[in-house]
C-alpha cells in the first residue's frame, strides 16, 4: 500500500496482528504460570497456543474486511483495528477493577530484553537513516513525529522497569 494509507504506509492488519500476538502471549503465559501440574509442560506449549491465538485475529480480521470493505478500497481494516483495541482495552480495564492490579516486584529478564533489544535495533536504523540518508527506501521520509514516539516509547519502557525493579535487592533471587 502506498504511504498514504493506513498509517504511513502501515496496513491496518499489521496493527491488528500486534493486537492478537499481546493478547495471546499475555493470555497464555499468565494461565500456564498459574498452573501447579504440568505447569513447565504448560509453559513449554504456550507459544504454540498463542500463535494459534494469533492465527485466530488474523482470520477473524481478515473475513471481516472481506465482507465490509470494497475490493477496490485501498488500505482496509482501520475502523476494524480501531474497535478490537476499544474492546481490548475495556476487557483489560474490567478485569483489572474486577480482579485488581497485582504489581509483582521483580523483573522478567527476558520479554525487558527483548524489547529493549527491539528499542535498540530500531533506533540504530533510526541513527543510520540520519547520519547516512541514501540507506533510505525511495520516497521514505523520516517524520519528525516518529522520532518523538519512538523516543517517548523508551522512556515509557524504562519508567514501567523502574517501577517493578527491586533496588534494594539487585543481584538477588527476587529477580524473576
Amino acid at each position: 500500500i502506498s504511504l498514504g494509507d493506513g498509517y504511513w504506509g502501515v496496513p491496518a492488519g499489521n496493527f491488528n496482528a500486534w493486537l492478537y500476538v499481546a493478547l495471546g502471549f499475555s493470555l497464555v503465559t499468565r494461565w500456564a504460570r498459574g498452573r501447579q501440574r504440568g505447569r513447565t509442560v504448560w509453559q513449554a506449549v504456550a507459544p504454540v497456543l498463542a500463535f494459534l491465538v494469533l492465527l485466530g485475529g488474523i482470520t477473524l480480521f481478515d473475513g471481516l474486511v472481506s465482507l465490509l470493505y470494497p475490493p477496490t478500497a485501498g488500505d482496509k481494516g482501520m475502523q476494524i483495528f480501531a474497535g478490537t483495541l476499544a474492546l481490548f482495552a475495556l476487557v483489560t480495564g474490567w478485569a483489572t477493577l474486577r480482579y485488581g492490579l497485582k504489581l509483582r516486584r521483580g523483573l522478567d529478564v527476558l520479554p525487558t530484553l527483548t524489547r529493549w533489544l527491539m528499542h535498540g535495533y530500531f533506533g540504530l536504523w533510526l541513527i543510520v537513516w540520519l547520519l547516512v540518508p541514501r540507506t533510505r527506501l525511495a520516497g521514505m521520509d523520516l517524520p519528525p513525529f516518529l522520532i518523538g514516539v519512538a523516543l517517548a516509547l523508551v522512556v515509557v519502557e524504562a519508567s514501567l522497569v523502574m517501577l517493578v525493579m527491586p533496588w534494594r535487592s539487585i543481584g538477588a533471587r527476587s529477580w524473576r
